[in-house]
Formats: C-alpha cells, structure tokens, sequence
C-alpha cells in the first residue's frame, strides 16, 4: 500500500477496485509494475560491411532500434505519472581503414526525432491550492528526447 489523498484533484485514490473501502488514504499497488522501470525493454541491431571498390578502405551502414514499454514514476495508480512506450531508432554509415584502425562515421540517434519523458511528474498536487480544477502534468526531456546527428572519427593503436 501507498499513502495517497482523496482531497486533491486527479485519480489518486479509490480507482484500485482491489483497495479495501475502509482504507480511504491508502492504494493497493499489489502486483503491479515496479516504478522507474519499463516492464519490457528490447534492443535489436544489424550491421551490414562490404568492401569498397577501388579502395582498401571497408563501407558499412549499421541501424538499432530499442523499444521500453511504459514506466511508472510514482508508486499509485496515477495514468497522469506515466511515460507512453515507444522505440528509439538510430543509425550509422561509414569506412573503415584495414585491419579496423580508423572509422569515420556520420550516426544520428533519435533518428524519427521521437518525444519521450524521462520522467513526469505531476505538479496538479499543488494547483489545487492555486487553481482548483485544473489538471497538469509536466514532463522532463533530455537530450535523448530529441534527434541528434553527428560524426565520429575513432583510433585504434
């Protein structure tokens, strides 16, 4: 259980049909998806080499998607504290000298430039106070939330 109050605006308490109804200040989170972590995470990459004609030097284009399924930030049953799924795709393309020595590579990460909280929290606690009635929510970004394109030049000796 986890104390909750039925005071303020938003479903903080009584939507767990599980809750017992003398327990007015308390949720039941029994069984339910640990909080800060997805409940499913898969990461999936290929990449593809060939030789470049005329050179010693090999060409390559590489691609990873990694899928998260949904995370809860707060232990209650708050939908308005919650992150949606989503699948992050980035990519690479570039040469290598013989023997791996040198990479030259443009990459690009977030390459669908998708938006995603890496966390939320839920500031209509205190609007209560301030602005009975309204509900909000905000949402944390950071640079992963965003496309970024780049390249890099690695050295191997």
């Amino acid at each position: 259980y986890v104390q909750c109050s039925t005071t303020l605006p938003g479903p903080q308490c009584g939507d767990n049909p599980d809750t017992e109804p003398e327990e007015d200040d308390q949720e039941n989170v029994k069984g339910m998806q640990l909080t800060g972590a997805p409940r499913w995470k898969f990461t999936l990459s290929g990449e593809y080499e060939h030789a470049l004609p005329y050179l010693k030097w090999n060409g390559f284009v590489s691609s990873d998607v990694v899928y998260r399924s949904n995370i809860r930030f707060v232990a209650s049953r708050n939908p308005e504290a919650e992150s949606g799924a989503h699948a992050i795709v980035g990519a690479r393309i570039g040469v290598r000298s013989p023997q791996n020595a040198w990479t030259v590579a443009l990459f690009a990460r977030n390459l669908f430039d998708e938006r995603y909280s890496q966390f939320t929290y839920a500031p209509y606690l205190l609007s209560a106070l301030s602005s009975p009635g309204i509900e909000t929510s905000g949402h944390a970004l950071s640079t992963e939330s965003f496309r970024f394109v780049g390249l890099t030049l690695d050295a191997r000796f």
